[in-house]
Order: C-alpha cells, then structure tokens, then sequence
C-alpha cells in the first residue's frame, strides 16, 4: 500500500474545499434573471426575459384618477397611492409572442370561429383573447422562466402610464398631440395596428393608450377609489368584470387620459379592441414596508 504523507492530505482537502467552493458559488440563470430584477435604480432601464423587453417601474407614489369635473365618476376621488418597484414589457404581448410560448395563433384561431378578417402579422399586438387566457399566457411565462409574470394591477398601470406625469395625459394637456403617441379612431383607420410604431412615454412604455386596450389583474369596482388602499391596491375582492385600461383605436383622443377606466368580463374573447402586456415582480419587493 503506497505512502501517503499528511502534506498530500492536506493538499487534496485544499482541492475539495476548493472545488465545493466553486460549485457552490455557481449562479443558475434563474439567479441571473432575479438579481438583475431587483438592480432596479431608476424608472426606464430595459431588460429581456424570454425575449420581451421589460422596462423597470421604480417604486414611487402618485395622484391616481381623474379630478372633480373630469372623465366619469369611476375615476373619482383622486387618491394618493404609494407603487412598490416592478417591471412593465415595453410594448403589447404580439401574435408572434404568443404563438412561441403557447403553441397555437389565437387571433387566427379566434378570427376563424367569428368568420371575420382581422389584421394578423408578428408585430400586432394579441387581441381577441379573453382575461383568463392573458393570465394563462403570464403563469406560463412564470413557469418557464421562473420569474412571478402576470397582468398588471390597474394601479401599477397607471403609474407606470404617466411616466411620472400629473396631467390628463402621459404627454402632458393637450389631446391635439395623441397623433405623436397614440392610435386613435382620427389615426388608426379604425383597424388595430402593429405595436412600438407610436413615440413611448416617458418610460419607455409604448401604446400605453391607444390601439388596443391592457387587461389588468383587478376585479373591477364603480366606487372602489372611495375606500382603496394607500399602498399597492389590488381592486375589489371579487366582482363580474375585470378592469381593462389605455383606450383603443376606435377612442376619441379626448378619451385617452392616463386615469380613464373601463371594464370587461374575464370570460369574453371576441373583443377586437383588447390585448394585454405583463409586469414582472422584483422578488421581495412586496414585502418590504
């Protein structure tokens, strides 16, 4: 049986430590993706998972709805409201975008069963799709990148929409500018039209109102402002109807404020004038106080 002395002991308890440390410091993609998401320093850094872009969504608060006088009485009173740090994909979930993660064309699919001719291509934006699909899409997104997707809350989209702007719209007061920004039944041709083709907001955020409204995760509720939460609202507890928000191709510019509501029930997909974008949560953002 060969000699072995206490230095090569000591040398191959060296390697092993050595090797275990090394192993141990080996970062998944999932640690990637988590640590760049909680990096945030400022509102408007972009970042790609499964390949959409994500713009960040730093913490901050805001006025939220519409004053006295203006837009309908669901967007009164004005509250103060306090929005933890999250991630918005910069533009609208497209038809290409869809169809790689979930395996299937819904707005072909869709178009087919209700007999009609609707714009198709890569670069749309997803219609035609119902609430629970749109969150099926985020959970499989979840899944498979491991990150927490989902729709964002009406509350997150509105502060996310303003760019931390306190007037009617996310570029400034006057309607006769939503040409540069947004479409409009004045623009669109009254037809849906491919996403990031109109200037972002101040964020980076483009079709923020126009072309085809976001669903968003709340339930939907007439006089919910008059008792919401101050910190992170998440809507009613239950309801009929989901919020949907940012206005379509068939609004007048005047109806495209950054407080303007509106509502559809979660089980209606042949709705041509709503699609969805996700937000992506910062691990542990919520939690903090």
């Amino acid at each position: 049986m060969p000699f072995i002395s206490g230095k090569h002991v000591a040398v191959s308890c060296i390697i092993i430590l050595l090797l275990s440390v090394i192993l141990s410091c080996k970062t998944t993609p999932e640690q990637v993706i988590a640590r760049r998401l909680q990096s945030v320093q400022n509102s408007g850094e972009v970042y790609a998972v499964g390949g959409i872009e994500f713009v960040s969504i730093k913490e901050g608060q805001f006025t939220m709805g519409s004053p006295a006088g203006i837009g309908k009485k669901s967007e009164q009173p004005q509250h103060g409201v306090s929005i933890s740090t999250f991630w918005m994909s910069n533009r609208q979930v497209t038809q290409k975008q869809y169809r790689e993660l979930m395996g299937h064309d819904i707005v072909a699919d869709n178009s087919s069963k209700l007999g009609k001719s609707y714009p198709q291509g890569d670069n749309y934006p997803v219609f035609l799709i119902s609430w629970d699909k749109a969150k099926a899409f985020c959970d499989k997104f979840s899944e498979k990148y491991k990150v927490i997707a989902r729709l964002p809350y009406e509350a997150e989209w509105e502060y996310a929409c303003r760019g931390g702007s306190a007037n009617l719209y996310h570029w400034g007061d006057d309607e006769a500018a939503a040409d540069t920004y947004a479409w409009h039944i004045g623009n669109s041709g009254k037809t849906i039209q491919p996403v990031g083709t109109k200037k972002s907001n101040p964020y980076g955020l483009y079709d923020m109102c126009g072309n085809v409204e976001d669903w968003c995760m709340d339930w939907y509720g007439e006089n919910y402002y008059s008792a919401t939460p101050s910190k992170d609202p998440r809507g009613p507890e239950s309801g009929k109807s989901r919020v949907v928000r940012g206005g379509s191709y068939l609004y007048h510019p005047k109806a495209l404020r950054s407080s303007n509501r509106g509502y559809s029930y979660p089980f209606l997909w042949s709705n041509a004038t709503i699609g969805f974008r996700m937000i992506i949560e910062v691990p542990g953002e919520r939690e903090k106080k």
